[in-house]
């Protein structure tokens, strides 16, 4: 079981009382710094009439601890 799991499935924040240290994986990471990164960007409306394509840049997006 992840640490995704885990957060889900509890009813009550997940307290870490004796300084365990609780990794999230590489795709737990990547949603979070995803998250962060969309946060800061302008809001957009999007218009289906007027859209074609519609693509994604993600390479400026860093995974760190």
């Amino acid at each position: 079981m992840d640490y995704g799991e885990v957060r889900a499935k509890l009813q009550a924040p997940l307290v870490n009382v004796r300084n365990i240290v609780v990794r999230q994986t590489v795709a737990e990471r990547f949603v979070d710094a995803f998250k962060e990164a969309s946060r800061s960007n302008e809001k957009f409306r999007f218009n289906q009439a007027e859209a074609g394509f519609v693509s994604f840049n993600l390479s400026n997006i860093m995974l760190t601890d």
